[in-house]
């Protein structure tokens, strides 16, 4: 029970409320640029270098039926595994892969393809915790009038992610976790804030995977809603069908494209072709 009016407790900063801002518990401070001197630079962490930084938010995008999710699973078994990642190397730690979209059966059956191509076994996935929330409720924020406020969901994600300090958590997919309006620009560069809040406490990479709109489709871009979207992550990656002018010569391959990359070049190119239930890196052309 409150010992405060409500209207107390929302001029205090809503104290014990993990989802509003407390002043007496914020992380950040002011601080003179000049204490900075004679410390070493830290370097800049990587999941994937140059394509999947540290302690922030990667956007992941890609029509339905592209295989982002299959791609996704793939990165969290060779983060898991200590393994590479389409001829990429990646940093080694445990993995939590969170679907709204595929059952259990489905999660089951993409490890076992992914872990017969890869020549691996069930003991490499020790380290990758799955959690398919498939026909539940898998907002991870609440709407309110001002703001969002972090669900549940979202409690039971970070107490998790302390037990177990993964490198990376997959969050698949946007519009099943995400409660507002998509081009609500406010609203979206709040759930961003929320999900890099949980990076940057955790020390993770965290790779939302996403769906772009029409517009995103026919243009290339893979963008969707606000650009609220594309302006408050770090990183944004985008899968695509390879066309010519419509037609797709092979239906197996597929581009990956960085679409924004702060810390690094955009517009590099994976190509890769789906063989034995799996993708498998190709020479780029």
């Amino acid at each position: 029970m409150m010992d405060v009016s409500f209207e107390e407790w929302v001029d205090k900063g809503c104290p014990g409320d993990p989802g509003k801002p407390d002043p007496d518990k914020r992380r950040s401070q002011f601080y003179s640029a000049a204490t900075l001197n004679g410390k070493a630079v830290k370097p800049r962490e990587w999941l994937v270098h140059g394509l999947i930084p540290q302690k922030t938010v990667t956007l992941f995008g890609g029509d339905g039926g592209t295989g982002k999710s299959l791609l996704a699973l793939q990165l969290a078994v060779a983060v898991a595994s200590e393994g590479g990642w389409l001829g990429k190397g990646t940093k080694a730690g445990p993995v939590i892969y969170m679907s709204a979209e595929d059952d259990d059966d489905e999660l089951h059956r993409r490890l076992a393809d992914i872990l017969r191509a890869e020549r691996r076994n069930w003991d490499d996935t020790e380290n990758l915790t799955l959690r398919s929330l498939a026909g539940e409720d898998a907002l991870l924020a609440i709407e309110s009038q001002v703001t969002l406020i972090r669900s549940e969901l979202f409690k039971e994600l970070e107490r998790r992610a302390e037990s177990e300090s993964p490198a990376l958590i997959v969050v698949d997919t946007l519009a099943d976790v995400y409660p507002a309006n998509e081009n609500d620009r406010a609203k979206v560069r709040q759930f961003i804030g929320l999900l890099r809040g949980l990076a940057l406490r955790q020390n993770c990479a965290v790779l939302l995977l996403g769906h772009p709109s029409l517009t995103g489709l026919s243009s290339g871009t893979g963008a969707s809603g606000s650009t609220a979207w594309n302006n408050s992550v770090r990183s944004r990656l985008y899968l695509s069908r390879i066309t010519d002018n419509g037609f797709e010569a092979d239906p197996d391959r597929r581009v990956m494209t960085t679409m924004k990359a702060n810390y690094g070049r955009i517009g590099e190119e994976t190509h890769m072709k789906w063989q034995a239930g799996v993708f498998v890196a190709e020479a780029s052309e």
